[in-house]
């Protein structure tokens, strides 16, 4: 059966010619322009059904589309196009507001707050009492203990500076 799915795949000689003749930085140039187009299209299938979508903010590219719905005070929330896959499917049967509602309540809200030192510091400690965990519970040895504990210590350094 893929065979067949092979031979029905229809590529442009043209095309396949150009991207074959790229170099990998030209290449990942090519996927996040992909990527950046089908932000684009989800963001304007998300209009289309009554959502405000936008895809960039103040110049900066994100891999997420920030949804909201419009003269609704519940805040906008980055999603990944997943997610907003997940939210069309819902607003298939609901009005936009109630879809919104519902779908908000499921998706893990993102943090667009700068890291601060102090963040950095709670996830050192963090990562240094998993690493006490896994070596008490024989997850891994003493050689591996201390060389991811020596690798927090040191991104501990980097963030005091």
């Amino acid at each position: 059966m893929s065979s067949k799915i092979i031979t029905d795949l229809y590529v442009d000689p043209t095309a396949l010619a150009i991207v074959a003749g790229m170099r990998s930085q030209d290449l990942d140039d090519l996927e996040e322009a992909i990527h950046a187009r089908r932000l684009q299209l989800m963001a304007d299938r998300l209009e289309a059904n009554g959502f405000r979508a936008m895809v960039q903010h103040q110049d900066t590219f994100f891999n997420m589309l920030l949804v909201g719905v419009p003269n609704v005070t519940a805040p906008a929330l980055w999603a990944t196009l997943e997610e907003c896959r997940r939210l069309l499917d819902t607003a298939r049967n609901l009005p936009p507001a109630e879809a919104f509602s519902r779908w908000r309540e499921k998706v893990q809200p993102v943090n667009t707050e700068p890291y601060t030192e102090a963040d950095a510091k709670a996830d050192v400690r963090r990562e240094r009492a998993e690493l006490h965990r896994r070596y008490a519970a024989g997850e891994i040895d003493s050689a591996m203990f201390a060389d991811l504990y020596r690798a927090a210590r040191s991104c501990l350094e980097l963030a005091e500076r």
